[in-house]
C-alpha cells in the first residue's frame, strides 16, 4: 500500500529519527492506538481510547507515556476501488482538528481490509468474541502501522 498523499515528503524526513510511530484506526465509539519498537520495525497494539470531547488530550497524554512520537499513522478508510466516502471524509475532519494538537506530523494511510486482517489474527488466536470485540481496534491500529513500517518510504 502506499501513503495518501498528504504529507509525504514528511514520511521520509521522520524516518530517520530515533522516536517512535505511533498509528490510530479511527472510529465513532472509539479509536485504537497502535505504537512501533524504537527501531521502526514492529507494530504493536497499544490501546483503546473513547471517542469523547476529551479524544485529543486523551491520545497525547496516552502517546506521550511511549517517550518520543516522530510522527503518526492515520488509517484512511478507502473504498475498495480507492475513492474516498463519507467516513474518509470524516477522517480527514478529525486529523485537521487533531494535527493542531500534536507536535510531530500526520500521515495518512489507506486502511483497506486492516478490520478483516486483524479480526483474521484474533480468530486465529483462539480468543473468544468478546475478546476479539475488545482487541479490534488496536489490533486493527496495529496492522495499519505494521503496513506502513513494511512499505518502502
Amino acid at each position: 500500500m502506499m501513503p495518501i498523499p498528504y504529507s509525504a515528503t514528511l514520511s521520509q524526513q521522520w524516518s530517520n529519527t530515533m522516536g517512535r510511530i505511533a498509528a490510530l484506526d479511527y472510529g465513532r465509539a472509539r479509536i485504537g492506538l497502535a505504537i512501533s519498537d524504537e527501531t521502526k520495525f514492529l507494530a504493536r497494539p497499544l490501546t483503546c481510547l473513547p471517542h469523547t470531547k476529551q479524544i485529543y488530550p486523551l491520545l497525547l497524554q496516552e502517546l506521550s507515556k511511549h517517550g518520543s512520537v516522530d510522527a503518526l499513522i492515520i488509517g484512511l478508510p478507502l473504498q475498495l476501488n480507492g475513492k474516498e466516502g463519507e467516513m474518509a471524509q470524516e477522517v480527514r475532519r478529525f486529523a485537521e482538528a487533531l494535527k493542531k494538537h500534536l507536535p510531530f506530523p500526520l500521515i495518512f494511510w489507506d486502511e483497506r481490509l486492516s478490520s478483516l486482517q486483524a479480526d483474521r489474527t484474533l480468530k486465529e488466536a483462539e480468543l473468544s468474541r468478546k475478546k476479539r470485540a475488545a482487541l479490534s481496534d488496536t489490533m486493527s491500529a496495529a496492522v495499519i502501522l505494521q503496513s506502513y513500517l513494511d512499505s518502502p518510504r
